[in-house]
């Protein structure tokens, strides 16, 4: 129990309590009776220990009410935890419960002062702990609650609106908000370095707070400073509060091993048990908590001798100290379980996880989540010797059953119960069943989904998703099989039902990083209520400072000492912002029928000659699912050979694409070779990706349609459709077919039914031939960086250091184009008027063009990955030297932009609509924020363009604007004349067009 975990802490506690000298002889008789109560604890006597304290109870209580005094109040609340902490560890956990509860009453009743020392706070500390172990939250719920509702009921002083906030905090974490409980933590903090200062227990915990929330949230850089910080402030203090530190030393040592810094990891360990043995010697039950930390950072390092040596050291001291049928012994046997499985030895790693299930069922009862994860392993292992052996569904069956009943059907738990279900019976060809669970698993985890995206960053947003992507797969293939099953069987009635239901689950799962986002533009379209606008505003401002912090490097001392603090409030500003308003954008989206979205949404909004299609890339496999305006729908899985060979094709198109960039001079006979070879990569790309997958439903689904909206994901979407060759007809599917794309469905629906209507508005903007080096730079450096360059890429590729060459050809651009614009009103940005300020003052115009350098960063050490693509204008270089970033115009920058209106957004530039394709997020960061800011359609690019032939193609591009409605087949029209020069497709294809038709 978590009683026996935590116990040497409220030990430390109850005997540093002071005991007030009472004159009469109930005191005397008191403190007898409480020396040889705690003698009895110290010699491992629990029941003589319990026997004095029990005969002392009536003693305390006499004497608290008859001096009628506050520290004796205390005294008894101290006397009912003490007796709970020993029970607990004579193990009569239900008992010490009952005392526990009894010290929480009694302290409220008298109505005992809050001070840092409060029995109140440790005893509900301890009782909402083990609520929580049970996985009885509501009951964690409550205690704290009403702790909280106890401070707030006090006279308000600076401490106690400090452990105000501290209890909030832990509110918050029960409702798995963490970004709301860092920032009372934050709080806390703030109040408690005034009072006591940074080198105080008080408030080192409190950074200690902070540290486990920025781990909670993943950010383990800064879960380690502020760790830090707290084991600053306890060695400090020197060496009284030991536990504390070594503590502290084990923390930091989990830290670093999440960042991969192994001798760091190692260094904080081997630190801790220098402290443990110091104080406590070898066989300390702390000094088997570090082992087995040790045991498992060994198991990740792959040495798995070592990880097992360590694991049985902790097995050990800790059977000794406190007993085989422990729940932390158990816990030691499941790890030993599980590096024998990381092995592959199965039957060995069975052994212990029936040990370990034994253990929790005598220690933790058969109702407990850990009895249901030593179920789940067992299962596990089972399947791996024989996936048909019937104890595997026995098991995880069992399994299921303890986290209904503890959990409720809709937690994330019993989620992931019927996931483990699911994937046996998948493997054993029950695929009815394997989907049923599949679906029930997927349904439970977009229903947190939706709950937990209110309060989560977009990194944490991502984390989430890409923790739970399995949900997903095994839907998939579940899905798929029992539609192979059910037409083999014509129960075409069940095909009817199975196929739109999948293809709902996709439609509100694709794309769903970006709702609560999406959500709140569209509010801000259709809302009246001018203070809900000025909050959007406010928070497009908070965005565009945060890029700004991020670009700009801190110099002095002074500026880097508080340079982290700055990026952490901005951040908890934003998302605190978002939360406020999600839950307002969420109810909008709710009563205008967007929050959950069907596909005769996507059917009603198609024409008769508009075929949709969207991918999915689930697992090892690519899906695809097709909708025509008739209610035509196809649901077809690609083979995992096939679907592996698709990734590596588009890696070979692209490899191409890389040579003709970065080798200018090629010759006639190497570009033509580059061009076959180039055809028979897309010649396949079109047989796997359209041909095979549409020919086994519908024969002519692929020949009738002359139009393509179609949502990319996985590989797919850095390589343009419109290159894939027919190698019957000799054409590219760009001369069959007009192509646009589309993010996800959802966005599709979103952009026809609430995008604002087109205006009478004929202004164009055009943005061109930057004068990167404005501002200030030397004539050295403007002698190293003003070299034409033919290729519209940064020179190099770092978010500071990034350097950006003169693009002449934009100037011929926009020379090309201004005479085709005659009857619009043209506003002309260029060299340095072409600059980030003019941008983002732009309001409204009928055609944004902006043709400069573009930049995609395939960086995860940049945190915010709006911050990954962006385009550069006027100074970018000047401010990248004296690292300002100004001019370097980042998707988070760009942030609120007001296009509402504005048909179309061309970004001439290179990368524009590049992805990492093993994200979540799916869309490029700059497509995105000007889709947002209502852009009806943006032209990006898929890679580094060359200069001369993108001058042709957007020539091209705006005369055949004057002549055809839609911008896709003006694009495309552009691309037929290029095509007919028997240009590779490096030259024509790498600007495709996203968005909807008008």
């Amino acid at each position: 129990m978590v009683f026996k975990k935590q116990i040497w802490i409220f030990i430390l506690f109850i005997i540093s309590t002071p005991v007030t000298s009472f004159a009469d002889k109930l005191a005397d008789d008191y403190l007898s009776y409480e020396k040889a109560a705690k003698q009895a604890y110290m010699d491992g006597d629990y029941e003589k220990s319990i026997k004095y304290y029990e005969e002392s109870l009536p003693l305390v209580l006499n004497i608290a009410h008859r001096m009628k005094k506050q520290s004796a109040y205390e005294l008894a609340a101290s006397h009912y935890s003490m007796m709970s902490a020993v029970l607990a560890e004579a193990d009569q956990d239900e008992r010490a419960l009952e005392f526990l509860k009894k010290a929480i009453d009694y302290s409220i009743k008298m109505n005992i002062v809050w001070s840092t020392n409060s029995t109140l706070k440790h005893a509900t500390t301890l009782i909402v702990s083990n609520y929580q172990e049970q996985g009885k939250l509501e009951k964690a719920k409550e205690y704290t609650n009403n702790y909280c509702n106890y401070v707030q009921s006090l006279q308000a002083t600076p401490t106690l609106t400090a452990e105000l906030n501290a209890c909030l905090a832990n509110k918050a974490k029960l409702n798995e908000d963490h970004n709301r409980a860092l920032q009372y933590y934050l709080k806390a903090l703030k109040i408690n370095e005034t009072i006591f200062g940074k080198n105080h227990k008080v408030t080192s915990s409190n950074y200690q707070s902070i540290g486990f929330q920025y781990n909670a949230l993943a950010d383990y850089i800064r879960a380690i400073e502020y760790q830090q910080k707290a084991l600053e402030g306890f060695l400090y203090l020197n060496l009284d509060y030991a536990p504390e530190v070594a503590i502290l030393y084990k923390s930091l040592g989990i830290l670093h091993q999440q960042i991969g810094d192994t001798p760091t990891s190692l260094d904080y360990f081997n630190k801790a048990l220098v402290l443990i043995e110091r104080d406590n010697g070898k066989a300390h039950i702390n000094n088997a908590s570090v082992y087995s930390s040790l045991s498992s950072l060994h198991h990740q390092l792959g040495d798995h001798k070592k990880a097992l040596s360590y694991a049985h050291k902790a097995l050990q001291i800790t059977e000794k100290a406190i007993g085989k049928y422990t729940a932390t012994s158990a816990n030691i046997y499941y790890k030993i379980g599980m590096f024998h499985f990381g092995m592959g030895k199965w039957s060995q790693g069975i052994n212990y996880h029936k040990q370990s299930l034994e253990i929790r069922q005598k220690a933790l009862g058969d109702k407990h989540p850990d009895t249901a994860k030593s179920w789940d392993q067992l299962a596990f292992g089972y399947f791996f010797l024989d996936q048909k052996d019937l104890k595997v569904l026995k098991y995880y069956k069992k399994s299921l059953e303890i986290n209904k009943s503890i959990w409720g059907e809709s937690h994330m738990n019993t989620g992931e119960s019927y996931y483990n279900m699911s994937f046996p019976l998948m493997l054993q060809g029950d695929w009815a069943s394997s989907y049923d669970y599949a679906k029930k698993s997927f349904d439970i985890y977009i229903t947190s989904q939706n709950k937990r995206f209110e309060m989560l960053n977009f990194k944490q947003k991502q984390e989430y998703q890409k923790k739970n992507e399995k949900l997903v797969g095994i839907l998939f293939q579940s899905a798929y099989l029992k539609l192979m099953s059910l037409l083999q069987e014509q129960k075409m009635d069940e095909v009817n039902q199975l196929v739109p239901t999948v293809f709902n689950d996709w439609l509100n799962f694709k794309g769903s990083l970006y709702n609560n986002e999406n959500a709140i533009v569209t509010l801000y379209e259709n809302t009246t209520d001018k203070k809900v606008r000025a909050e959007i505003d406010a928070l497009t401002k908070q965005k565009r400072q945060l890029a700004k912090l991020y670009q700009t490097l801190p110099k002095t001392k002074a500026e880097r000492a508080g340079y982290q603090q700055q990026l952490i409030n901005a951040e908890n500003a934003i998302t605190e912002s978002e939360q406020r308003l999600s839950k307002k954008a969420t109810s909008f989206e709710q009563a205008k029928g967007l929050q959950t979205i069907r596909y005769e949404d996507i059917r009603d909004n198609l024409k008769e000659d508009e075929l949709y299609l969207d991918y999915v890339k689930a697992g090892k496999f690519y899906y695809l699912f097709t909708l025509n305006s008739e209610d035509v729908f196809t649901f077809n899985q690609i083979g995992f050979e096939d679907s592996a060979k698709i990734d590596q094709l588009v890696a070979n198109f692209r490899k191409d694409t890389k040579s003709i960039a970065l080798n200018k001079n090629l010759s006639a006979k190497q570009l033509a070779s580059l061009k076959i070879s180039s055809q028979k990569t897309l010649s396949e790309l079109y047989q796997l990706t359209l041909v095979t997958p549409l020919k086994i439903f519908v024969e002519d689904l692929l020949e009738k349609p002359k139009k393509f909206i179609i949502s990319p994901d996985g590989a797919l979407r850095v390589v343009p459709f419109e290159a894939f060759y027919n190698k019957k007809t000799g054409k590219y599917l760009l001369e069959e077919k007009s192509i646009r794309y589309i993010p996800s469905g959802k966005e599709l629906v979103r952009l026809y039914r609430y995008a604002e209507k087109k205006k009478n508005n004929k202004s164009i903007v055009l943005f061109n031939n930057p004068d990167f080096n404005a501002k200030g730079t030397t004539a050295k450096e403007a002698s190293m960086l003003d070299t034409p360059n033919t290729s519209r890429s940064a020179v190099v590729k770092s978010l500071y250091k990034m350097r950006f060459a003169a693009l002449p050809g934009t100037k011929e651009e926009v020379k090309n184009i201004k005479p085709l614009l005659s009857k619009s009103k043209v506003k002309d940005f260029s060299e340095t008027s072409a600059s980030e300020k003019n941008l983002l003052k732009v309001k409204q115009p009928k055609i944004l063009h902006v043709a400069t350098h573009g930049f995609f960063l395939n960086d995860e050490t940049i945190p915010n990955p709006m911050l990954r693509s962006g385009i550069a204008l006027s100074g970018a270089n000047a401010s990248a030297v004296k690292g300002k970033g100004d001019g370097i115009v980042t998707a988070l920058k760009l942030s609120g932009l007001n296009l509402k209106g504005t048909e179309l957004v061309v970004l001439s530039a290179c990368e524009t609509g590049v992805v990492d394709i093993n994200s979540t997020e799916g869309v490029s960061g700059l497509n995105k924020a000007f889709i947002q800011a209502g852009a009806k359609n943006v032209v990006m690019s898929l890679w580094a363009v060359a200069d001369k032939e993108t001058v042709e193609l957007m020539s091209g591009f705006y005369k055949q604007m004057q002549s055809e409605d839609d911008y896709a087949d003006a694009l495309r029209n552009s691309k037929l004349t290029m095509i007919k020069q028997g240009l590779h497709p490096y030259y024509w294809a790498a600007f495709i067009i996203s968005g909807a038709r008008l």
